[in-house]
């Protein structure tokens, strides 16, 4: 089953949209998404190898919340 992974951060918690657009290219995500929304398991995989140490090296804070919910649909 398919999940809806929305990450949030606190305002003023380091994460902009410049920040977000910095760590996406770093990581070449534009254009290349990761098929992390395939189980909270493959999520929390890609957090820790992938994303979370790209976050570092970039200084950019973790979320402060994450949810996983079920996809029912999607295109």
């Amino acid at each position: 089953m398919s999940v809806l992974i929305v990450s949030e951060w606190e305002p003023g918690a380091g994460m902009t949209t410049e920040s977000y657009w910095r760590l996406t290219d770093d990581m070449d995500l534009r254009d290349h998404l990761p098929e992390v929304w395939t189980s909270p398991e493959a999520h929390q995989r890609f957090l820790e190898n992938e994303l979370g140490p790209a976050s570092a090296a970039a200084g950019v804070p973790g979320p402060t919340k994450v949810s996983v919910l079920p996809l029912i649909r999607h295109f």
